[in-house]
């Protein structure tokens, strides 16, 4: 094997890891019914995706029809952008998700504050 093809084989190892805890992270998540663990979920696919059409893609087919430079740079611009913007829907998934669940918990200590001042009361 040449050294190109064991970089890339370790690059799509590295990003399958990353992507497979994404993808669990989600889908456990799922359960909380939020707009955050589907844009998570939605993200990681989109990554998943961009990752796959980038290493499989460009080693198997692009190198081999003979793309013009500026074409093949459009190419792997464009499917860069793509696999970005899953990263990007990740992330803003993560943050909407967080957002919610520090809202509850200060709910929670409001709530408990209240209790708390009750039973000092009686």
């Amino acid at each position: 094997m040449s050294e190109f093809t064991l970089t890339q084989i370790g690059w799509m190892l590295a990003t399958l890891l990353v992507v497979s805890v994404q993808i669990i992270s989600s889908v456990l998540l799922l359960r909380e019914k939020h707009i955050g663990p589907w844009l998570m979920l939605a993200g990681s696919v989109i990554t998943l995706i961009g990752s796959l059409v980038m290493r499989v893609g460009f080693a198997f087919f692009l190198d081999r029809i003979g793309m013009h430079l500026s074409t093949y740079q459009w190419v792997f611009t464009a499917i860069s952008a793509f696999s970005y913007f899953g990263s990007f829907l990740f992330g803003l998934g993560l943050l909407l998700y967080a957002l919610r669940q520090k809202g509850r918990a200060d709910r929670i200590a409001e709530l408990e504050a209240i209790l708390h001042s009750r039973h000092q009361n009686d």
